[in-house]
């Protein structure tokens, strides 16, 4: 289509990386394998020729991971297995790094059995009292740990993840209605619809928290006057997760309390 890789199919890459799934605009787009040139494969969810939302990768040493990536980078919650170590890791992933998480001994006797022993002491060894060592509220305090992670990512989460992995289709179908309806023809709203469009749904921010929104999702420092259905979507899903999180926002005199309960299923893809 007009010379630009569009639907399925498969590319040889000059390095010796081969693509198979789906393109739109002459990028990976969607569902598709990567084979790289080294021997790892990625197989799981594209956008715009980057690896983001789910998806596996397993390395040609044996390691693997499987779990969420953002802007090409493992971030959100994924597991990994260290074939060497025989040790997984589960939890959240930041920039491309484990952040907060579970790390854990893997039982494979096969694997073990392959492992050398090494016969350099031959003495018997006999293991000194030593105190054992707990953390108190463990399950508590790696709680807190990743939901903190969790927080402090969500406008980074909000600007790279596709709004398709952030909604169900019928969520975004929603989601559109109700900005068209405010858009009133146009591509755009501007603030104060926005700000109306959002208390029709019951969320009640200040206009300083919704320009700070908009200028994070958006990317910039400069003042915005209106925006399109894509980044009302990510102010939307942000304005909830701070919701979620006790975020203070505007109180209105309304005859029943705030409720954002009813929406808060739109939020929970945005930290998987």
């Amino acid at each position: 289509m007009d010379d630009r890789r569009a639907g399925r199919g498969a590319f040889f890459y000059k390095n010796g990386d081969r693509y198979d799934g789906l393109w739109a605009n002459d990028l990976s787009q969607g569902e598709g394998r990567m084979i790289y040139a080294n021997g790892d494969i990625f197989e799981g969810q594209w956008h715009e020729g980057k690896r983001n939302g789910y998806g596996s990768l397993t390395k040609r040493n044996g390691d693997h991971y499987e779990g969420q990536w953002v802007n090409d980078k493992r971030e959100g919650q994924g597991s990994y297995y260290y074939k060497d170590k025989a040790k997984m890791f589960v939890g959240e992933w930041v920039n491309d790094m484990p952040k907060a998480g579970v790390y854990t001994q893997v039982e494979d006797e096969e694997l073990l059995a392959k492992i050398p022993e090494k016969k350099h002491f031959t003495d018997p060894y006999f293991q000194p009292d030593i105190p054992i060592l707990r953390l108190k509220n463990a399950a508590a305090v790696l709680e807190t740990a990743m939901e903190n992670v969790k927080r402090e990512r969500a406008s980074y989460r909000a600007q790279h993840i596709p709004i398709e992995a952030m909604f169900t289709a019928s969520e975004l179908d929603e989601l559109e209605r109700a900005f068209r309806e405010a858009a009133q023809g146009s591509l755009f709203v501007d603030l104060l619809s926005l700000k109306t469009l959002l208390e029709g749904m019951e969320i009640y921010p200040l206009d300083k928290d919704i320009m700070k929104l908009v200028k994070v999702c958006l990317k910039t420092d400069e003042e915005v006057t209106e925006i399109n259905f894509e980044t009302f979507v990510r102010v939307f899903a942000l304005l909830l997760e701070e919701s979620m999180n006790n975020v203070e926002v505007e109180q209105q005199a309304v005859p029943e309390p705030v409720k954002v309960e009813d929406s808060v299923q739109f939020v929970k893809k945005l930290n998987p």
